[in-house]
């Protein structure tokens, strides 16, 4: 609930009402060192994550989110279904988790 309210704040703030999408990210750390061959790929980088989803649109933010989407219309639910996708394929391998609240 706080976060919902955040995002209202900040939609407001930036006079959108409520047509963004937050997302909050989880970062996969496993620590230095040479990994053996058969350990997947390292884990992405936070700059290199910001960067692949600033390429989709997102954009950084403080506060209860990480980034935020600015939708130009207001959101259906097939909108936000066709962000998460685009999200995931994003990040595909780069082992980062992430949640999306959109209102």
């Amino acid at each position: 609930m706080m976060a919902m309210r955040g995002l209202r704040r900040l939609g407001a703030r930036l006079g959108l009402g409520l047509l963004l999408a937050g997302l909050l990210m989880l970062l996969a750390c496993r620590g230095g060192g040479k990994a053996p061959p058969e350990m997947p790929p390292p884990d992405a980088r936070p700059s290199e994550v910001a960067n692949l989803l600033q390429d989709i649109g997102f954009r950084p933010t403080k506060g209860n989110y990480d980034f935020v989407y600015e939708w130009d219309k207001s959101a259906r639910v097939e909108d936000a279904l066709w962000l998460a996708d685009k999200v995931q394929v994003a990040l595909r391998g780069t082992h980062v988790l992430f949640k999306i609240e959109t209102h």
